[in-house]
């Protein structure tokens, strides 16, 4: 548990990255506060045990290894990106398959067709004189009017 709120600064007091205004109230601060005295010894004690381990060296091999890993980071991410949107367009059409295929089981326990539906389905080659839109246009009227086209 944290006893003084000044303890989270000592790390930047300790590795120097405070001005000098911030870094002489720092110093003023470590008179009076046992606490923080107590946490920077034991971050100081841990600073030289760094200090004191070996370095690790890396192998050319394992150097250039790691150099190409970190170079195709951001081509994992729009990989990663393409996969998500992929997902996410195939969870969009299966939920417009399973729409379509309510509605045709809706439709279907409705009963007959509309109209013009039922005239579209039955329309023979011999009357279609006219082109496709005066065509819907014509069944479209009929059927919301109410009428029958013989």
């Amino acid at each position: 548990m944290i006893e003084c709120q000044q303890s989270l600064r000592l790390g930047a007091y300790l590795d120097g990255q405070m001005s000098p205004q911030e870094r002489s109230n720092m110093q003023e601060h470590l008179a009076l506060c046992a606490a923080c005295v107590s946490e920077l010894e034991r971050l100081e004690r841990l600073s030289d045990l760094l200090r004191s381990m070996p370095r690790a060296e890396l192998d050319r091999a394992a150097l250039a290894r790691l150099h190409r890993w970190a170079d195709r980071l951001p081509q994992r991410g729009a990989l990663r990106l393409a996969e998500t949107l992929a997902a996410v367009a195939a969870a969009v059409l299966v939920a417009c398959c399973v729409g379509l295929a309510e509605q045709a089981s809706l439709s279907a326990a409705q009963g007959p067709s509309p109209l013009w539906e039922a005239q579209a389905i039955s329309q023979t080659a011999a009357d279609q004189a006219g082109s496709s839109e005066e065509q819907l246009a014509m069944w479209l009227a009929d059927d919301l009017s109410g009428k029958a086209r013989p």
